[in-house]
C-alpha cells in the first residue's frame, strides 16, 4: 500500500499532536513492507521522529499559522500529490479531509463532536469552519476513526452516520515517560521552580472554557481552610484563553497565594509534577478522551474526575466522579479523597490495572488494520 498521513498537527502541543506524532512513532516499528508520505508544514517536522526507509517526510511550502492558505493547499494541490504519487489511502488524523481524492481511499478522525455540542467554545467563524468540515468530511470518508465510544455515539447521532462507518481506536500512553517515579530529588526541584511548596492538586491545562476551570477555583475556595492552607492548587497551560479571566476570579476570591499558574510544562518536566502531586483533578465539560487521564493513571496519582462524555470509559473505576457542573459535588469529592487514604490508594491500584488496556502500539496496530481492511475492499 503507499499511505499519505497528514501530519500536519504534528508540531503541536495537544492531545490530536501526541495523537498524530505517536501513531506515526508505532506505524514506524511495526510495518516496514507499505511506503508511507508523511505530509508535514513547513519546517514542522521536528516532532516527527521516524528514521525507517519505508517513510518518507514531505514538507509543504506553508507553516501551520497561514490559516487561509493551508485550507486552499488542502482543496488545490493535496489531490494533486495523491495524484501524482499512486496513493491509496489518504489519513488525516484530524477532521480535515480534500474534496478531490481521484482513486484514494480517505481514513478521517473525528475526536470529538464539541464544536456542535457546546458551540460556544467555538464561537464565530472558527467554529461554523470546524464545524462544516466535519459535516463535509464524515460524508467523503470511507472510514471515521474517533477515539471513545461515547465519541462515536456522538458522532452517530448528531451526523446521522452508520454505526458500520466508525470505528473507535483507543489513545494510548507513552509508558516510557509516564511512570511512577519516587525521586524526591527531581521533583523537589521541579515544583521549588515552579514556585509550588506545599502539597498540591493539578489541573492540567489548556485554558480553554470546556477544561472548567472556573467552577474549579469556586470549589477550591470552598474547601476547609486547614485544606486549602495544606494543599496548593496548580494549573497549568500557556497563559492565553480564559487565563485573564481565571486571574479575575482568583483575585475576588483572594486566592493568588493559594493557586499557580507554571504556564507551559516541557514534555519532560509533566510526569515529575503528575508525579509530585497529590491529587489529579480533571473537571472537564467534554473530552473525546482525555489523554491526562491515562497520564495520572500511570505516574499512580489518585484521580477526580467528571462523570461526563467519554471520561468515565476511559477511567471505568479508577477514579472518583463527579458532576463538573456543580461546585459543591466538586468541594465533596475533593474533601473525601483527601480524607480518605484507603480510597486514594484502590484508585492508584485500580488504575496502574487498567492503565494495561492502553498502549499507541495497539492503536497503531488497529490503525493498520483498518488501512490493509480498505485496501483490500477495494482490490478484490
Amino acid at each position: 500500500m503507499r499511505i499519505a498521513i497528514d501530519a500536519r498537527m504534528a508540531e503541536t502541543r495537544g492531545g490530536i499532536g501526541t495523537y498524530t506524532r505517536e501513531l506515526i512513532s508505532q506505524l514506524a516499528e511495526i510495518d516496514r513492507k507499505n511506503q508511507y508520505f508523511i505530509i508535514t508544514n513547513k519546517k514542522g517536522n521536528d516532532g516527527i521522529g521516524v528514521n525507517a526507509a519505508n517513510f518518507l517526510i514531505i514538507e509543504s511550502l506553508i507553516t501551520r499559522r497561514h490559516y487561509f492558505i493551508k485550507d486552499l493547499w488542502h482543496q488545490l494541490f493535496l489531490p494533486f500529490f495523491l495524484k501524482i504519487n499512486h496513493i491509496d489511502i489518504y489519513f488525516n488524523p484530524r477532521y480535515i479531509l480534500t474534496f478531490f481524492s481521484g482513486n484514494s481511499k480517505l481514513v478521517v478522525t473525528i475526536h470529538d463532536m464539541i464544536s456542535f455540542l457546546r458551540p460556544e467554545i467555538w464561537p464565530g467563524i472558527s467554529g461554523f469552519r470546524i464545524r462544516q468540515y466535519i459535516k463535509i468530511s464524515s460524508k467523503r470518508a470511507d472510514k471515521i476513526l474517533t477515539v471513545s465510544n461515547s465519541a462515536k455515539d456522538d458522532i452517530m447521532r448528531i451526523l446521522n452516520i452508520a454505526e458500520e462507518k466508525i470505528q473507535v481506536i483507543h489513545c494510548g500512553i507513552n509508558k516510557k515517560l509516564y511512570r511512577p517515579d519516587y525521586n524526591n530529588t527531581i521533583k523537589r526541584k521541579i515544583t521549588k521552580k515552579y514556585g509550588i511548596d506545599k502539597k498540591f492538586i493539578f489541573a492540567p491545562g489548556p485554558m480553554g472554557r470546556r477544561k472548567n476551570h472556573d467552577r474549579l477555583i469556586q470549589a477550591y475556595s470552598g474547601l476547609p481552610n486547614f485544606i486549602k492552607e495544606e494543599y496548593q492548587l496548580v494549573i497549568t497551560g500557556e497563559k492565553k484563553g480564559c487565563y485573564q479571566d481565571l486571574l479575575k476570579i482568583i483575585s475576588q476570591l483572594n486566592l493568588q497565594e493559594e493557586i499557580i499558574f507554571p504556564g507551559f510544562i516541557p514534555e519532560e518536566e509533566m510526569p515529575v509534577l503528575v508525579n509530585a502531586a497529590s491529587l489529579f483533578i480533571f473537571p472537564s465539560l467534554y473530552e473525546g478522551f482525555g489523554i491526562p487521564l491515562l497520564e495520572a493513571m500511570a505516574c499512580g496519582t489518585p484521580i477526580l474526575a467528571s462523570n461526563v462524555s467519554s471520561i468515565p470509559e476511559v477511567c471505568g473505576n479508577a477514579a472518583l466522579l463527579f458532576d463538573p457542573q456543580s461546585i459543591q459535588e466538586m468541594v465533596d469529592a475533593i474533601e473525601r479523597l483527601i480524607s480518605d487514604e484507603v480510597l486514594r490508594k484502590q484508585l492508584v491500584q485500580r488504575g496502574f490495572l487498567r492503565i494495561k488496556k492502553y498502549s499507541w502500539e495497539n492503536s497503531a496496530k488497529a490503525l493498520l488494520d483498518t488501512f490493509e481492511e480498505i485496501y483490500k475492499v477495494v482490490n478484490r
